[in-house]
């Protein structure tokens, strides 16, 4: 499917002739604004084209317990051994092979220079 909104004000896009905060803008926004807004927020984290049906599937499948997604994976920056562990504030990693602390930042730069 393609993208439906784009960007600008909806009440100039629609030509709006209401007053905003009148009877037909309570809090400032019509429901049909609200309506683009929201659909706008999607669109814009699905990208300009997208398949319904398979994100049915998707939003189906994560309802039942199928869907998984996998944490990202960093390369140890002084071994080279994969899966550091993240701290619970996710501020440090842990590599258990050769029992040295990262940053996250020093995680998530060492895979750019190993593939450089």
């Amino acid at each position: 499917m393609k993208r439906l909104t784009f960007e600008g004000n909806f009440c100039d896009i629609a030509m709006c002739g209401e007053v905003p905060g009148g009877s037909f803008c309570e809090d400032g926004a019509c429901s049909q604004r609200k309506i683009w807004e929201q659909l706008k927020k999607i669109e814009d984290i699905l990208g300009s084209e997208y398949d319904l049906e398979r994100l049915h599937e998707l939003a189906q499948a994560g309802r039942e317990g199928r869907v998984r997604i996998e944490e990202k994976t960093y390369q140890c920056p002084k071994c080279g051994a994969y899966r550091l562990t993240p701290r619970l504030d996710n501020l440090y990693y842990f590599c258990f092979k050769c029992k040295t602390q990262f940053t996250k930042e020093q995680a998530e730069t060492a895979p750019r220079r190993e593939q450089e």
